[in-house]
């Protein structure tokens, strides 16, 4: 389908606000109407949202998100309403000019007569409500952790604290309990709920799920090794997980540039083996690879790698080394590391003591001028070698 320059109405964002807004323009008599999403298809984060309560009011029935979502693209379609999928909205001019860039499309600019902005909102980060932590890996927004669940078929966990009482807080301690999950208990700073009653009732009383209200989290203090993501489906889909139009062939020589080609080969099924949940049928050392192809795979323009190899015995760690090496080529690389043989080719080292600076340099540098550092490599490397050999 060919895009056009200018369109009567453009909509951006297809969740349940934009599809009406769409709909609705063309019940009024526009002509041309766009909705612009930035996901594969139509139906925004209702597609992830698979409990009941929805379309009561409107349709007269109770629906799930999915189910909800798709009466509208239903009328939506019908209606001859185009759309862009996959693509971003880069900016929108005062004079309704709209900067676009997608896969399919490319760079393009498309002018507008009435824009309808029908986004929704962002949950709040970690860092973003100033929640200080130690390495805490594993904290997720709710929507995270219910995209996770409901639609890429992976379990974030196995213990859960939910901050906050709003309704998807409590939905998701409910959702995370029927997938065998322990929710400890939902924490609210505020004196009183902020989701419904019924959902207090039906999500939180009903599983024994404790709600302490005038509570919230101080601190994360996380002392555990992060763990490589891997979801549900074969080795290939973990690959290509970043970049899903690659080619088998782009998929091979990923992996083969990760130190991963042989093992996954000499698996039964291959680069089609499924992948069992949480990765229990791979060990750490190939679960690390496969990360470091799927990375490998989207050529980032910045790296960060925050422990890559502490987990691993030494010939493990010189097959993730090797790896990371070649995915460190020609980008700019940021690594977080506890062993030095990790680091010991960077271009700038950062010796970190009690949170704070203690020297930076080359690794030539610190061995001559930072007693720490050279501490750190007696312990681990062995002292009274040639320097150089290291």
């Amino acid at each position: 389908m060919a895009i056009k320059d200018l369109y009567d109405v453009v909509v951006i964002g297809s969740g349940p606000g934009g599809l009406a807004a769409a709909i609705s323009a063309k019940k009024a008599g526009a002509d041309d109407v766009l909705i612009i999403e930035r996901d594969v298809e139509l139906g925004g984060i209702l597609l992830q949202c698979i409990h009941n309560g929805f379309g009561v009011e409107i349709f007269k029935e109770d629906l799930p998100g999915p189910g909800y979502a798709q009466r509208f693209i239903n009328d939506t379609l019908a209606l001859g309403v185009e759309t862009m999928m996959d693509t971003m909205v880069l900016d929108v001019t005062p004079h309704r000019q709209i900067y676009v860039s997608s896969k399919t499309y490319g760079f393009k600019v498309i002018q507008a007569r009435a824009i309808v902005l029908a986004m929704g909102c962002r949950e709040r980060t970690r860092s973003q409500i100033r929640l200080p932590g130690t390495r805490p890996s594993g904290v997720y927004t709710a929507g995270t952790a219910q995209r996770f669940t409901n639609v890429e078929g992976f379990m974030p966990g196995k213990n859960f604290v939910i901050l906050g009482s709003g309704d998807i807080g409590m939905i998701m301690a409910r959702r995370l309990t029927f997938e065998g999950a322990k929710v400890e208990r939902v924490l609210e700073i505020m004196p009183f709920l902020t989701g419904l009653t019924r959902n207090y009732v039906q999500c939180l009383l009903d599983y024994d799920i404790p709600l302490q209200l005038q509570h919230t989290v101080k601190r994360i203090i996380g002392n555990d090794l992060q763990e490589t993501v891997l979801f549900s489906g074969t080795i290939k889909d973990n690959i290509r997980y970043g970049y899903p139009q690659a080619s088998d062939d782009e998929v091979i020589e990923a992996a083969k540039a990760a130190q991963a080609h042989e093992f996954i080969i000499a698996m039964p099924d291959g680069y089609d083996t499924p992948v069992e949940q949480r990765g229990t049928n791979l060990s750490g050392g190939q679960k690390q690879r496969i990360a470091i192809a799927r990375a490998l795979l989207v050529k980032p323009r910045i790296l960060i790698l925050d422990d890559s190899t502490s987990a691993v015995d030494v010939d493990t760690e010189v097959h993730i080394q090797n790896a990371l090496e070649e995915l460190m080529r020609g980008r700019t690389s940021f690594v977080i590391a506890q062993r030095i043989s990790t680091v010991l080719n960077a271009d700038r080292i950062i010796v970190m003591e009690n949170g704070q600076i203690a020297a930076i340099g080359t690794h030539a540098e610190l061995l001559a001028n930072s007693p720490i550092y050279r501490e750190i490599f007696d312990s681990q490397l062995g002292s009274g070698g040639n320097n150089n050999e290291h």
